[in-house]
């Protein structure tokens, strides 16, 4: 599957073990979503979506205090204001 544009492709640290399972568990996307959703659901964790970690692992970091354009990188935005304004919950006041 190709991305959607160039600047799409991004390298990721992956630990060893990760890279392993991933090269011996080649598969189309239909496949890891049903896979991910089991896996998911028997962990206790339903109705998860993959990009709904994506969003998790975003206010995780910027909620730990690490710097936007740091986070919006990481996930491949050019911007970090409207990435921010995306993920950041509006206070009460």
């Amino acid at each position: 599957m190709q991305p959607k544009t160039n600047r799409s492709r991004r390298t990721i640290s992956l630990p060893p073990s990760v890279i392993t399972r991933l090269r011996a568990h080649r598969m189309d996307p239909d496949t890891y979503g049903h896979a991910f959703h089991r896996l998911a659901e028997k962990s206790g964790v339903p109705n998860v979506r993959p990009h709904d970690l994506r969003h998790e692992f975003a206010t995780t970091l910027l909620s730990a205090g690490v710097n936007v354009k740091v986070v919006s990188g990481a996930l491949g935005h050019a911007l970090g204001h409207r990435f921010a304004a995306t993920l950041l919950p509006v206070g009460d006041g």
